[in-house]
């Protein structure tokens, strides 16, 4: 059994939505996890982080770059 316990877990996101943008969308995020594994007695930490730009004015999705990493 793998035993998986978060250590820390951050993340920022940017919401583009001004007078231009037809449908407001996340156009930045970036993710990080920490955490400790246990796998039949050993133990060993890592570190985890995710970063995406969507650089189209207005995004090209309202989740875009959460779906390139496949956080959802």
């Amino acid at each position: 059994m793998l035993e998986i316990v978060v250590l820390k877990a951050e993340s920022i996101f940017q919401y583009s939505a001004g007078f231009f943008n037809v449908t407001p969308a996340i156009d930045y995020g970036w993710c990080e996890l920490e955490a400790q594994f246990n796998y039949n007695g050993n133990k060993w930490n890592d570190r985890f982080i995710a970063e995406e730009k969507d650089s189209t004015i207005g995004g090209t999705s309202p989740i875009g770059p959460l779906k390139k990493h496949g956080t959802i």
